[in-house]
Parts: structure tokens; sequence; C-alpha cells
């Protein structure tokens, strides 16, 4: 779906920019693109997990995945509390 989108851009408008500007405005083409970014997320984090700790027990899995879920959830927490302070210094 992803290589369908980009194809049907270039082809629609030939040039890299003006492809780039038609999929950043069409949102059935950001979401497919996000999809995208979503399905690599996932893999980049098994693949991670399964080079870092090996095989894992269900058990160990769920626990490893509670406890991600919880630090990005407080990461984004931070990041909306603090938005303030966040400079291109900091």
């Amino acid at each position: 779906m992803t290589s369908a989108v980009i194809t049907n851009a270039f082809y629609a408008k030939k040039q890299f920019y003006p492809s780039v500007v038609y999929l950043t405005k069409s949102s059935t083409s950001l979401a497919v693109l996000y999809l995208q970014a979503l399905v690599f997320v996932v893999l980049l984090g098994k693949v991670l997990q399964r080079i870092f700790l090996g095989q894992l027990r269900a058990i160990e899995t769920e626990h490893l995945y509670d406890r991600t879920w919880f630090s990005v959830t407080e990461t984004c927490l931070a990041f909306t509390v603090f938005r303030d302070d966040f400079s291109p210094r900091f």
C-alpha cells in the first residue's frame, strides 16, 4: 500500500518536491505513511528485543511490554508538561 501511494504521487506530480507536498497534504497518503511507520517501529522493537534480550518467556515479554508502555506514556506526559522549556539548545 505504501509503495502504491508513493508511486501514485510521483506518477501524478512527476517531480520530487511536488510529490512530497502531495504526500503530506493528502490525508489518505499520510494515514498510509503513518501506518507504515508504526509497522517499522514495531518491527524494530522486536528485532532489538531479540538482539539484546534473546528468547523471552511469555511472562517476561508481558512485563517488557507493560513497562515499555508505561515509559512511553510518561515520556509523552513529560513532553507536554515541559514543552515551554524545550529549546534547540536544550
